[in-house]
């Protein structure tokens, strides 16, 4: 892809990361529905009996996500033609487009990223 500038981040959603309470977590850190009855799930749980912090997957993400969309982005129309694949995309003021695709399976799988007729072939 010459002379194109872009930036592809690769998510790997395991089956795991959608756990209600983290593993190993004590019971008492289990997730407790929200207003409107779904369960409110924090990036982020401290175990208050022994102060250490547990990171979940989703804080990961939206560290992937601020390190590359940076403000002022512009969110872009971007599509998928898998079941298992997701993706989203962004121009960032600078120029930089970052495309952002989620493999919502525990499976490797190669894809390609088509931008003005031309594509990269990757693996997620």
């Amino acid at each position: 892809m010459k002379n194109l500038n872009f930036i592809l981040i690769l998510l790997l959603f395991a089956a795991t990361a959608c756990q209600i309470k983290p593993a190993g977590a004590p019971a008492q850190m289990q997730s407790k529905p929200f207003h409107v009855g779904n369960l409110c799930f924090s990036p982020v749980h401290a175990d208050t009996k022994t102060g250490k912090l547990i990171f979940i997957n989703s804080y990961f993400y939206i560290g992937h996500f601020s390190k590359f969309v940076l403000p002022g982005a512009k969110r872009i129309v971007c599509s998928s033609n898998r079941d298992k694949l997701e993706a989203t995309a962004f121009l960032n003021p600078d120029g930089k487009l970052v495309v952002v695709v989620l493999n919502k399976t525990d499976e490797k799988m190669p894809f390609n990223v088509w931008i003005t007729g031309k594509a990269a072939q990757t693996n997620s």
